[in-house]
Formats: C-alpha cells, structure tokens, sequence
C-alpha cells in the first residue's frame, strides 16, 4: 500500500475507535431505555403546558392585530395594487433643452429625394450620436451615399447639408414600430 492508503485506513480505524469509546462511556447501553421512557412521560407533560402557552401568545397576537389601525400609505399600496399602469412604468423620454437660436424652425422644410428615416437619439454627457437609416452619426459625419453631412442632432430632428453647403434640410425623429 503506498503512504496515502495507509494514512487513509489508519484515520479511519481511529474514527471507529473514538465512536466506540464515546458511545462506551456515555452510557450508551443496558439502563437507558428504561430511563428514557420515564423522562418521556415527564417531557409530554411539559411539552403540553409549552403548547398551552404557545396557542395563549398566539390569541393575543390575534387579537393585537385585528385592534391595529394600519396606515394609509399601506391601504394605498393595498388598494391600487390590482390597477393596471397607465404606462410602462420603465420607458421614461428625457426632455433635452434646446437653445433659443435651435427653437426657431422654419414652417417650409425642404428634404432631399432619398429617403431617411431619423430613429434614434442618444446623448452622453455633450456627446449626441443620431441613427438614421439604422446607422450611427455624429455631427460632422458623411451620412452614407446620399452627398449629405450630418450638420446638427436634436431630440426632434436632425440637421443635413449638402457637401457644397447649398442645401439644408431637416429630418424629423420618427419612432419605430408606434
């Protein structure tokens, strides 16, 4: 046997022995059923009036509750839980304040023969990236195949101009799937 067997074999022999001496000396044999079944009458009898007790705290809890009064806050909650949102309760729009210069648009827009569609706005920090077309621009950015430049981004639209800068047009944002 090599060394790990034996240490293995020997642990356990010495596990056996260690039960074997504590089941010996804790009286494990002979009188103990006879001493068992007396303090089991005695534990019934206990174990009775703890139950008693247990079934009175119980009562006064009862009848604690039913007095209690319980705030208006939780009859609220209680209340309204059944009602349906009015909205989805995680799609929240983000009003982004435009400069007063920006607010001024002009009742005539002229657009481009391509067509593009305005999907998508997303602003971090100074940062804005516009999807049009279900591709990503940003200010300055060659919007694909058309001979247009992205000029300006905003919540409701965006701003093209053509490579000569002779032509502007506007965009409008247009949700997808409403």
């Amino acid at each position: 046997m090599a060394k790990r067997e034996k240490f293995i074999v020997i642990v356990a022999i010495l596990a056996l022995l260690g039960y074997g001496a504590t089941f010996l000396f804790s009286g494990g044999g002979g009188d103990k059923g006879r001493k068992a079944s007396a303090s089991k009458t005695s534990q019934v009898k206990d174990s009775a009036a703890e139950l008693a007790e247990l079934r009175k705290n119980i009562e006064e809890s009862q009848t604690k509750v039913g007095k209690a009064k319980p705030e208006a806050l939780a009859v609220y909650v209680v209340a309204n839980s059944d009602a349906p949102f009015p909205q989805d309760p995680f799609y929240y729009r983000v009003k982004v304040e435009e400069p007063e210069e920006t607010k001024a648009v002009e009742e005539e827009i002229p657009t481009p023969s391509i067509a593009l569609f305005y999907t998508g706005f997303i602003q971090i920090g100074a940062k804005r990236i516009a999807i049009i077309n279900n591709l990503e621009y940003e200010v300055g950015d060659d919007v694909a195949a058309t001979g247009f430049l992205l000029k300006s981004i905003h919540q409701d639209r965006v701003e093209i101009v053509s490579r000569e800068g002779t032509f502007t047009s506007l965009i409008p944002y247009v949700e997808e799937g409403l």
